[in-house]
């Protein structure tokens, strides 16, 4: 955020603290912005389908850092911006922090993998992106390596391979006990 430039800190803030495409955040009117309710109306969707993306903490900071609160405001939330300033802008200030092959969108698959990964469900998930088919939502949620890592040691605490002691000792037992065989045969 902090090699974006200034205008484009608030449309990068919201794409990563809601998953909205690019589209989505720049047809946001301040009428559809409803602190009270602690939503934000998503009139003009891919799926042509309106939404609700809820206002949590975060976008509440990005929103009063634009002047949400302070008086009423009217129009676009971005307005004279264009998807193509968006587009270039972003790719620029990535480059500028050293990111490379990295987009606007993929704060849409970053808010969606970590949600994920931090327990929320693929259908909730499917509601937040707006998605009319789970199989898009389960490709957005991808899942880290250290993640599934994580969840594959969940077994370690439960599961063994090691016998338990007691066959342990048994075990021993009985080659010992078959070698003192061998022994007095021999």
């Amino acid at each position: 955020l902090r090699a974006c430039p200034e205008w484009l800190r608030p449309i990068a803030g919201l794409a990563v603290v809601t998953g909205m495409r690019r589209g989505e955040m720049l047809r946001i009117r301040w009428e559809d912005v409803s602190i009270p309710r602690r939503e934000i109306r998503l009139r003009h969707t891919k799926s042509g389908k309106e939404r609700h993306a809820p206002i949590n903490d975060l976008v509440m900071q990005v929103l009063t850092s634009m002047g949400a609160g302070t008086h009423k405001l009217r129009g676009l939330l971005f307005p004279g911006v264009t998807p193509e300033q968006v587009t270039v802008a972003f790719i620029r200030a990535c480059e500028d922090a050293g990111v490379s092959d990295f987009s606007l969108h993929d704060l849409r698959h970053h808010f969606s993998a970590t949600l994920r990964m931090n327990g929320v469900d693929l259908h909730t998930l499917q509601k937040l992106l707006g998605h009319s088919d789970p199989r898009m939502t389960d490709r957005y949620a991808h899942l880290s390596q250290t993640f599934l890592l994580d969840a594959a040691k969940r077994l370690d605490g439960v599961l063994t391979l090691a016998p338990a002691p007691e066959e342990a000792n048994a075990e021993t037992e009985e080659e010992e006990s078959k070698e003192k065989v061998n022994k007095q045969g021999e």
